[in-house]
């Protein structure tokens, strides 16, 4: 069989890994407060692969991830009812195209507008716990959630009836990202290959979610 060898687009740049317990490295986390906007990572120069012109190639049932194009009638995701009452529907029906599911139960959403360095300056002069409302791209390599965080995530946001049942079936956290208006210029997301992934080399933080409205 021929088989053809694709040289794809790169881009360099710096990725944070976690930091070993050894190193001053943490197991816990605190989302939304000032020592996670501040929290220490391991810098790792690398060069990332532009996949657009193989995208086929990449789904959500091989990879872990998939790009789906959409162009969304919401344009501003300022106003938050506006955002569910025009987004969360077109969420929906991606989710369920994509993945073939017949019930999807959107949890939230998050608008990240600010730098990093923003989130910095808003920090300085909190203590750790403090909340700090500037909203930024996470800018460390990670994955959401483990097994039992995904379960946890579950039996928060359904009644535990509707969770027990739904726990006993094929059921899948799925995040869907997208620019608002233009082309991402700063910041822009990455994505590993589940393929490529050792669970070995995976390190367990949990994280202390702040309340609802925090």
């Amino acid at each position: 069989m021929a088989t053809e060898t694709v040289t794809l687009p790169t881009q360099p740049t710096t990725l944070y890994y976690y930091l070993e317990l050894k190193d001053g490295g943490i197991i816990q986390t605190y989302p939304g407060t000032a020592f996670e906007k501040r929290r220490k990572h391991v810098p790792h120069k690398m060069r990332i692969n532009d996949l657009r012109s193989v995208r086929s190639e990449f789904t959500i049932d091989k990879c872990g991830f998939e790009l789906v194009d959409h162009v969304s009638k919401e344009k501003d995701f300022t106003d938050e009812d506006q955002v569910k009452e025009v987004y969360y529907p077109e969420v929906i029906d991606i989710v369920k195209k994509v993945t073939g599911g017949n019930h999807v139960h959107i949890v939230s959403h998050m608008c990240r507008r600010a730098t990093h360095i923003a989130s910095l300056e808003a920090a300085a002069g909190k203590d750790d716990k403090e909340f700090v409302t500037v909203v930024n791209p996470a800018r460390f390599v990670h994955v959401d959630q483990s097994y039992r965080g995904a379960e946890q995530i579950l039996y928060l946001n359904l009644p535990e009836e509707e969770a027990d049942r739904l726990a006993k079936k094929r059921w899948a956290i799925v995040n869907i990202w997208q620019p608002f208006s233009k082309k991402v210029t700063r910041d822009p997301l990455a994505f590993c290959d589940y393929r490529t992934l050792d669970e070995n080399d995976l390190r367990t933080v949990v994280a202390n979610l702040p309340p609802p409205g925090a």
